[in-house]
């Protein structure tokens, strides 16, 4: 089920299992904010029943169901983006575990929320839209004791992206980060999200290592320092060569993104325009243009190597612009190498091994992207190696 007005997405029951049982034990009590349809603590109430199950709620329906429901929990109505009730403040401190999943929106000069990333020194200095999962962070660890467990949805972003770096860098020094694992995209209704299930104990230590699993179960234990960089189980956990120190940056490769939208170039009546799902429909293939029609900005010249910058199922195709010229869009990446490299880089970008390099990089939550800098760093040794 799906609440518009607060961008929440409930777990199917069963990866609310996962969530649930990431937690060590069955506290004696435990708090779920932003519980929605209570699946979060159903789940938990199969291993155990705490004495004391908290769930706070902004929508009066899903209040009054999930009292229904669940009739030995405590519900809450509130909405939390907001000043807290008392008679859920008065928990500030005092709980040994948290379960959530936190909606998904981003706020705008919102000084609650801000309030309370600096309450839990999450950040010190905030410029922008804040995410609310991490609001939702910050609010779990304000009412867990010292010593108390999270398990938490967080959306991929927060993992990956290296605006969040100070985040996480805040997140591992103040607080004993224990697992990171990857939720099936389709574990929510009705949306295909890329998130994460993050357990830690509040005020244990700084953390050192962390134990990451991705969507394959396959595991690895991660230094703390690669995941100030990036955090998400799918970049860490991939079985693929390592990395060499040198890249397709130390070639001398440039990348630049197209600079019109496809609406814009839709406009353009026999404009030759080329978008991600073009690349995906040419993917390991060349592409020839007849004609040069053409805007000013981002352009594909013979030589090029066009890759799928964002999308759902298409980021990461990559294509070979042959002959002609052409606009591309914002969608699209524009690779640029030494003539002796292109050939070589072409075919290992396409390859089975360079796809899963470039899916080992992609970021976000629903759409997916690749960066500029993913490009660069795609590694010689898997140019070399092929």
């Amino acid at each position: 089920m799906f609440d518009v007005a607060y961008a929440t997405y409930d777990t199917r029951q069963n990866w609310a299992t996962h969530v649930a049982n990431a937690l060590s034990t069955v506290p004696n009590n435990v708090v779920d904010l932003g519980s929605g349809a209570g699946n979060l603590l159903a789940a938990l109430m199969q291993r155990g029943e705490p004495n004391l199950m908290i769930a706070a709620e902004r929508c009066e329906l899903r209040v009054s169901a999930l009292r229904t429901r669940l009739p030995q929990v405590f519900v809450v109505q509130a909405d939390l983006l907001k000043p807290w009730p008392a008679r859920l403040k008065q928990h500030l401190g005092s709980l040994q575990a948290g379960i959530c999943n936190p909606p998904f929106l981003r706020l705008h000069d919102n000084a609650a929320a801000l309030g309370w990333l600096k309450r839990e020194k999450i950040a010190k200095h905030w410029v922008g839209s804040v995410p609310s999962a991490l609001v939702f962070l910050a609010q779990n660890l304000a009412l867990l004791e010292n010593g108390g467990e999270l398990s938490i949805v967080l959306p991929d972003s927060l993992l990956s992206l290296a605006r969040f770096a100070p985040v996480r860098a805040a997140l591992f020094e103040r607080h004993a980060v224990q697992s990171i694992s990857a939720l099936h995209p389709n574990a929510f209704h009705r949306a295909e999200a890329h998130c994460h299930v993050v357990t830690l104990r509040k005020a244990m230590g700084t953390t050192r290592q962390v134990v990451l699993t991705n969507t394959s179960n396959t595991t690895r234990i991660v230094e703390v320092e690669k995941l100030v960089i990036r955090a998400d189980p799918s970049f860490h956990c991939a079985d693929l060569i390592n990395a060499s120190e040198n890249c397709l940056e130390d070639i001398g490769a440039q990348v630049r993104r197209g600079t019109h939208t496809k609406r814009e170039m839709d406009a353009y009546q026999g404009l030759i325009a080329i978008h991600s799902s073009d690349i995906a429909a040419h993917h390991g293939r060349a592409v020839h243009v007849n004609k040069n029609q053409y805007l000013v900005g981002q352009n594909a010249l013979p030589g090029d190597i066009l890759i799928a910058r964002v999308g759902t199922r298409v980021v990461g195709k990559v294509a070979y612009f042959a002959s002609g010229n052409a606009t591309i869009s914002d969608c699209v990446i524009r690779l640029r190498v030494p003539a002796r490299w292109r050939k070589l880089v072409f075919q290992n970008l396409a390859s089975d091994v360079g796809q899963l390099i470039l899916q080992r990089s992609v970021q976000g939550v629903g759409a997916r992207f690749l960066t500029h800098e993913d490009i660069l760093k795609f590694p010689l040794s898997a140019i070399r190696a092929s």
